[in-house]
């Protein structure tokens, strides 16, 4: 039971700042294109963001896979 408060504590740690960021994208896109002198160097930078990101959930997303299949082998 001791390990249960931490746990919730590093969820509250994860959960709130993903909640935060998801709520503001919106304006934090358009700040961001105000700064932004074209509209091309704008759509170029949020490419690369989504390229990027795409890239390391398909990564982290392996991995976990990979552990997961391991640890099943290793249960039988």
């Amino acid at each position: 039971m001791a390990f249960v408060q931490p746990a919730i504590v590093q969820t509250g740690f994860i959960v709130i700042p993903n909640f935060v960021l998801l709520l503001t994208r919106g304006e934090f896109r358009n700040r961001y294109m105000d700064f932004q002198r074209t509209l091309a160097g704008c759509a170029r930078v949020f490419r690369d963001v989504a390229r990027r990101v795409t890239g390391y959930m398909v990564r982290f997303s392996l991995i976990n896979l990979t552990v997961g299949v391991g640890a099943a082998a290793r249960s039988l």
